[in-house]
């Protein structure tokens, strides 16, 4: 195990080897940053009681000893917030009112984003469109639990450009096709995008996006 998988083991984040076995691919990118970097935020929580919930973002608290930890969810879990954990209840597939709300307390220069959310396409398009450009420039953005874009399920408005398909159309053509991100904002990831790297750990099972900033 590495230094990132033990943090998430002893949280009990499902990011550890025990069960979709991120932390080596993470700890290789993040770890020239981890001293450095001052805002994290992720989207999805998850838990119930102050013990279980929010496994990642604690995790991320005690990997990135500078940074405040931003979480983002659905539900209200203010009962985990401390000095250096925040969170907020945002719907990630609503603009404005939600999304915009999100980066009003975080702020621009988020040095870490990972959407670990509902996985429905449209929300994971719709999140990566709107804060990918308060993302800092060298900052990471990752998508997680890409398995589920082989299912109908977490493609509830039957977009033909699965979130799997368009990072993999981005990461050969350098251009990113999607119903749910503006020109604008479709213009904007191509000029800014430095890498996009695509990691099946587990294939159909643990699947996980990361893409860094220029």
């Amino acid at each position: 195990m590495n230094f990132l998988d033990d943090i998430f083991c002893k949280f009990g984040t499902d990011k550890s080897s025990k069960q979709h076995n991120f932390a080596g691919i993470y700890h290789a990118a993040l770890d020239p940053m981890r001293f450095q970097a001052r805002k994290v935020l992720e989207i999805g929580i998850f838990g119930t009681t102050p013990e279980n919930a929010g496994a990642s973002l604690k995790s991320w608290a005690e990997y990135f000893p500078n940074a405040h930890i931003y979480g983002v969810d659905l539900h209200e879990y203010s009962f985990i917030n401390t000095g250096r954990i925040t969170t907020i209840v945002a719907d990630q597939g609503v603009i404005p009112g939600n999304l915009d709300r999100v980066v009003t307390t975080t702020g621009s220069d988020i040095d870490l984003i990972i959407d670990d959310g509902s996985h429905l396409m449209h929300h994971q398009q719709i999140t990566l469109g709107y804060l990918f450009k308060y993302l800092k420039s060298g900052g990471y953005y990752i998508i997680e639990d890409l398995h589920t874009s082989y299912h109908d399920i977490s493609n509830p408005t039957g977009t033909q450009y699965n979130t799997m398909l368009m990072l993999e159309v981005l990461r050969h053509s350098g251009v990113i096709l999607s119903d749910y991100i503006s020109e604008a904002d479709k213009q904007y990831i191509q000029q800014q995008l430095a890498s996009c790297e695509i990691h099946k750990v587990t294939p159909f099972a643990s699947e996980t996006a990361i893409l860094r900033k220029r």
